[in-house]
């Protein structure tokens, strides 16, 4: 019923705009939510045909086959058929991947290379880096970590660095981490997600001193950036000056 109803208007408003990525990014999420996986994933195709440089219908498409198998990481008690399945997908997500770094990596160079199109090539590395980490191969997802925090505008890099971080982390490379944890709370200092987010890397590294330390500063950054938000939102509606938004 509802379901038909709304593909029908999906399919009609994709004839009609054909080129217009969202459109086709939220019939395929439709199907998706639906559960029909077939469905999602040959709309994403048509969403990539339709602007091979548009970064989210490659992310999209890449984590929907990952969806159907659990995801990329190795799973207890697989069987080997399970294993297959598991690792055939990997490989069709990577292929989307690649794909998805070459055509939109020739929007992140000469003038073409304006924030947006970076932040989009620097969320797509950072989605592919996650999965070859999680897949074991962490050479591929070092690499990818590197060029995708290389690539990050202002706003983005912390976020990239504290996932690069919680990788070297996970692979055993304390010291590492710690450096890159320190770069991504330098990078944005009042983002209190990223100084718990260390708190939790120090927490598991048995250093309980400094991870209450972390802990603090989380929530002290947390109120400096609620703070400085109200005084923007003072200063739009005519508030007193001098209030100026972070960043």
């Amino acid at each position: 019923g509802d379901l038909k109803a709304c593909t029908g208007v999906k399919k009609g408003a994709t004839k009609q705009h054909p080129t217009d990525i969202v459109l086709w990014l939220q019939w395929a999420a439709m199907e998706e939510r639906a559960g029909d996986l077939q469905a999602a994933g040959a709309l994403y195709r048509l969403a990539i045909d339709a602007d091979v440089t548009n970064a989210d219908s490659y992310i999209r498409h890449a984590k929907l086959l990952l969806a159907e198998v659990g995801g990329p990481a190795r799973q207890q008690f697989e069987s080997f058929d399970d294993v297959a399945r598991r690792e055939k997908a990997v490989d069709a997500a990577r292929e989307v991947f690649s794909r998805g770094a070459r055509e939109c990596g020739k929007e992140c160079s000469g003038a073409r290379a304006n924030p947006a199109n970076m932040r989009r090539m620097s969320k797509l590395l950072t989605d592919w880096a996650v999965v070859e980490w999680k897949a074991g191969d962490h050479v591929q997802a070092r690499v990818l970590f590197t060029r995708a925090v290389s690539l990050a505008p202002r706003e983005q890099i912390g976020w990239a660095l504290q996932l690069y971080g919680r990788f070297e982390a996970d692979v055993g490379s304390q010291l590492v981490a710690r450096h890159l944890f320190a770069r991504a709370v330098n990078a944005d200092r009042y983002d209190g997600s990223l100084w718990r987010f260390w708190a939790e890397l120090e927490g598991a590294a048995n250093e309980p001193t400094l991870a209450s330390q972390l802990t603090s500063l989380a929530a002290a950054q947390d109120a400096t950036r609620t703070l400085l938000y109200r005084r923007s939102e003072r200063s739009a509606d005519g508030g007193p000056p001098g209030s100026t938004r972070y960043g």
